[in-house]
């Protein structure tokens, strides 16, 4: 069955690429357009962008995209953001060539991520003049309490509930 995402998923991405290309005219090497999250890059040959990533300790926490790479967006989706999610995912983020599309992979890869009919997943369905449209009724998730995976223990339970999630530490 494929994947649930309406149009809204790229607005925030497709807005920030819209302004990009009024502001990177004629004599423009580098520019970024920051969204609330979606990021649309403009790179002159030669040039690069170091941006700062949502992360964990030990893991990467910066991206250097130069010019000659194939990214011109960078999107943020999960729990953590402004809009509600269908997934469990605290953040999840996403290179690609537009920000519209970083922005709509981010959101479904985010919503993607989850354990359906976990009790520690608290859900219910979206209503009212909060959510964008097409979302209406479909259960969201409004808590996950769930502990970190900081422990061999409580990473053996988390793989035993889910077996294609990652059980290893992470690096210090």
């Amino acid at each position: 069955r494929p994947a649930f995402v309406t149009p809204m998923a790229a607005v925030a991405g497709a807005v920030a690429d819209a302004l990009l290309t009024e502001l990177a005219g004629d004599g423009v090497t580098r520019a970024y357009v920051n969204n609330g999250g979606d990021i649309a890059l403009h790179l002159a040959p030669g040039e690069s962008l170091t941006c700062a990533l949502a992360g964990r300790p030990g893991m990467p926490d910066r991206a250097t995209i130069r010019a000659e790479d194939r990214v011109r967006g960078i999107a943020t989706s999960g729990r953590g953001g402004r809009s509600l999610s269908f997934g469990i995912a605290d953040a999840v983020t996403v290179l690609a060539g537009t920000a519209a599309m970083a922005d709509a992979a981010a959101t479904m890869i985010a919503n993607a991520v989850d354990l359906p009919g976990h009790p520690a997943i608290h859900r219910r369905p979206a209503s009212g003049s909060m959510l964008p449209s097409g979302r209406t009724g479909r259960p969201c998730a409004l808590r996950a309490l769930m502990r970190p995976l900081d422990s061999p223990t409580s990473r053996a339970n988390a793989a035993s509930l889910n077996p294609r999630l990652p059980t290893m530490a992470p690096k210090n």
